[in-house]
């Protein structure tokens, strides 16, 4: 009713690691606001329930698959790698449960696409886009701090290598989503951080477990990546897809590695490495295998149905519908019960 997030209503309090207690009545500061405001908007309209709840976050997810559409057919060229992309990010399963749920999971990842669209787009001649990144940019900068981060500094590290005709038109751009959002970073200055977590060796080998289960899901369909690959090169194929050059591949592909790179490194910074911090990554991922894809199908259409196949049938969908289809108790449902 105040019209900002809080912590608390004078009574009841929702609380993280206490931080909602450390900040009694002030406003909240755990988590960038849009996600908020895009469910305080979907519980205006439809009430308050879990359809509305997580109907924005649907809704944000469907649009990333567009955007993955948009982005490949924007890089490569190609109808068909857009659409194998678009198709693969559709069935990804890790996609599907992260749009699933109620957060910003699906906003940070369609404002992380739509950015690199634009600049994907500026790169291409087309200067209007850069108010694309800019508002895109700022988008991702309030569904998830960390993410914008990595976004920029990806932007940068890729122009200077690839575009550095194109260095000045992005500063310019970035200066302005760094100006918008200053207040913001000044004020998260006083976020009260409980655990202040330094990335070292130790570090990394004490999450590295958990960083296994969260890119096991990954590893199949690498091999199969890995696999077509090696017989692209033995068969010369590899180049006849991109007649423009080899180097009009390189270029595109190095941005989606930059920021895969970017969003894996991001994901360490946190006290526990949760599979949700490579949301951004995903799509990313799935415009890789297509253009893999795509290559096979350009050497043998029944080469490229079967690796596409293969890339299918790495996804668990046969757990994700018995999960949707099922009841599952969980924790969430014995402490509802229990307050109940």
């Amino acid at each position: 009713s105040r019209g900002i997030p809080y912590g608390t209503d004078g009574r009841n309090y929702f609380s993280q690691e206490m931080i909602g207690e450390e900040l009694g009545g002030k406003p909240w500061q755990t988590h960038p606001w849009l996600q908020f405001y895009a469910a305080a908007a979907s519980y205006a309209l439809f009430g308050v329930a879990t359809f509305s709840t997580r109907a924005p976050f649907a809704l944000f997810g469907l649009l990333a698959v567009a955007a993955v559409y948009a982005l490949a057919r924007e890089q490569f060229r190609s109808k068909r790698t857009a659409l194998i992309a678009a198709g693969l990010a559709s069935v990804s399963v890790p996609f599907l449960i992260l749009c699933r749920q109620g957060r910003y999971y699906s906003a940070v990842t369609l404002f992380f696409l739509l950015s690199l669209w634009g600049y994907t787009r500026l790169i291409n001649g087309c200067r209007q886009s850069v108010w694309v990144l800019i508002v895109a940019a700022t988008l991702t900068f309030h569904s998830y701090h960390p993410a914008c981060f990595v976004l920029l500094t990806g932007l940068v590290i890729h122009a200077a290598l690839f575009h550095r005709d194109k260095l000045k038109p992005l500063f310019a751009a970035l200066a302005v989503v760094a100006a918008v959002n200053l207040p913001w970073l000044l004020w998260l200055r006083a976020y009260p951080i409980r655990n202040h977590h330094v990335l070292g060796a130790s570090r990394i080998m004490g999450v590295l477990p958990m960083l296994k289960g969260n890119f096991d899901v990954f590893l199949a369909a690498s091999c199969v990546m890995a696999a077509t690959l090696v017989v692209l090169v033995l068969r010369g194929a590899a180049r006849k897809q991109y007649p423009a050059g080899m180097r009009d591949l390189i270029d595109p592909v190095c941005l989606h590695i930059i920021m895969i790179a970017g969003v894996v490194a991001a994901s360490l910074i946190p006290n526990v490495p949760f599979f949700r911090y490579l949301a951004p990554a995903i799509p990313l991922f799935c415009i890789l295998a297509a253009v893999v894809a795509s290559a096979a199908f350009e050497a043998r259409p029944l080469f490229g149905a079967a690796v596409i196949a293969a890339l299918v049938v790495t996804q668990p969908l046969h757990k994700l519908v018995h999960e949707i289809t099922h009841e599952f108790k969980g924790p969430m449902e014995g402490i509802v019960r229990h307050l109940n």
